[in-house]
């Protein structure tokens, strides 16, 4: 066994010497040099003298722990247990072959995804795109009750014409302690009653049946305008499904040009004589 304040003092005896051919650390018939260690190094890491030390110390003790336990695995398993060469070479392989797919993506896979392309891909595949929370639209504005601009306010975010949108966005600018007006974005009803201080209610029957609402909570006032909304269990809109889409289409793109690949790369094998099967 070894003691962590052992370990410590050898990295700090190790690191401040100057000599290059001195190991770190020693574990049976392995030696950890230092240029062992810099290998790992990021040249953008910035770190204190201290962050150095620490990161150093946990490499060496990591790599201690590492070549004692494949020590005592050596020593109690026998030579068919030991024998890892079909494991790693199917990883090997395994690894590479990942590799020369992410690279065929990268290279090849056309990342232009059309809007008619993502609506047509909504329009087929509606029942997949079954809401597990409400959505909603809308504009609201938290202002302090005695500002001078509420009444003002309150008008304007019940109109749709870009004039009042314009104007009440100035107000809010200047005026309101916290906003949301940009009410063609969907937004999780969830999220909004953490801005906003609803009453408790059924949500479902409260986005039915409400459109504006003037809401005091001690100093403040909210107004909250209501554009749209989708209730949980019915379908999403393709706007806020958009992002979700996209991905699909292009993880089927990539599927659809590993396949292609591997075919193709297959056949030319093929054609050239490089594969043969001896069934009989």
């Amino acid at each position: 066994m070894y003691s962590r304040a052992g370990l410590i003092v050898l990295v700090l005896l190790s690191a401040c010497s100057n000599n290059g051919d001195k190991p770190l650390a020693v574990a049976f018939t392995k030696k950890l040099y230092y240029t062992d260690y810099a290998a790992t190094l990021h040249t953008t890491d910035e770190l204190t003298a201290a962050d150095s030390l620490q990161q150093l110390n946990a490499f060496v003790n990591n790599w201690i722990k590492d070549c004692v336990l494949a020590h005592k695995a050596e020593e109690n398993l026998s030579a068919d247990e030991k024998d890892v060469n079909a494991l790693l070479e199917a990883y090997k392989n395994s690894l590479l072959v990942f590799r020369y797919q992410q690279k065929l993506i990268s290279d090849r896979l056309d990342t232009n995804v059309t809007d008619k392309e993502m609506r047509s891909y909504f329009e087929a595949n509606k029942d997949n795109f079954i809401l597990h929370k409400n959505i909603v639209k809308l504009r609201f504005v938290k202002v302090n009750t005695d500002n001078r601009t509420v009444s003002v306010m309150k008008r304007l975010i019940r109109r749709d014409d870009a004039k009042s949108r314009m104007q009440l966005a100035g107000l809010c600018k200047m005026n309101a302690v916290n906003y949301f007006l940009d009410d063609e974005t969907w937004l999780e009803w969830d999220d909004v009653k953490k801005e906003i201080p609803l009453p408790a209610y059924n949500d479902e029957h409260f986005l039915k049946n409400n459109k504006y609402l003037e809401i005091p909570e001690g100093q403040f006032i909210y107004l909250v305008n209501l554009q749209d909304y989708r209730t949980q269990q019915s379908t999403s809109d393709f706007e806020f499904e958009r992002d979700k889409i996209r991905k699909i289409i292009l993880q089927q793109r990539s599927i659809a040009l590993i396949k292609q690949a591997e075919a193709d790369i297959l056949n030319e094998a093929i054609g050239e004589g490089q594969v043969q099967v001896n069934m009989e």
